[in-house]
């Protein structure tokens, strides 16, 4: 139902299906329209996925620490229409054997300035990307892998904090900062909650003043 994709804020074509679904639902239990349309546009999203909380020095921050697997980073990454300027990946090793190619194949397509790789798992997806055909050079202070002509500049990250004070260096003003690691948060979190709420802590002390910089 297009009115009601149109009056959400959420992004992402996954989102908008599912509203679509819900308000069908809320149809068939006889809900008042103006009812649904209410919810549907007061509806905010929950936290930790694809959750906007704030827009610091130009860049808009998106923490979406829910996508533990690399489908969920490229419907997140499918959602900003290649205005991505930071991704920042990377996390537990469940110590199976994972493939990276849906999101591989997700990078040739869109347009992402830099990614931050964090332990342990983003070594294992840049090594991913390079096999994969990305060449691979390096730049001024980082590497740089590049399909046809699409450059991204890499950054291995042992923490977060680490990645917030590169993410203001490097990202251009009027792109999106996103957190979508497709990995679990368990080496260095206790879950994907914690992890999101330090970055976002960190992001809004960064602004404060109250990083190292």
């Amino acid at each position: 139902d297009k009115k009601f994709k149109n009056g959400t804020t959420l992004r992402g074509e996954h989102n908008q299906e599912n509203i679509v679904m819900a308000v069908e639902v809320a149809r068939i239990l006889n809900i008042n329209e103006e009812k649904i349309e209410k919810v549907v546009i007061g509806f905010k999203g929950l936290e930790h996925r694809l959750e906007f909380f704030g827009t610091y020095r130009g860049i808009d921050f998106y923490n979406d620490s829910i996508s533990t697997i690399p489908q969920a980073t490229v419907a997140a990454i499918k959602a900003f229409d290649n205005s991505v300027g930071s991704l920042i990946l990377g996390g537990h090793f469940r110590g199976e054997e994972i493939t990276w190619t849906v999101l591989t194949d997700e990078l040739k397509k869109t347009a992402v300035d830099n990614i931050f790789f964090l332990p342990d798992t983003g070594r294992m997806m840049y090594d991913d990307f390079v096999r994969s055909g990305f060449k691979e050079f390096m730049g001024n202070g980082s590497s740089v892998i590049q399909w046809e002509n699409k450059q991204i500049r890499c950054f291995f990250c042992g923490s977060l904090d680490e990645v917030v004070r590169l993410v203001f260096k490097y990202t251009r003003i009027g792109s999106v900062c996103l957190l979508s690691p497709a990995s679990s948060s368990y080496n260095m979190f206790k879950n994907f909650e914690e992890r999101g709420a330090y970055f976002k802590e960190k992001v809004k002390n960064h602004i404060a003043g109250d990083s190292d910089d």
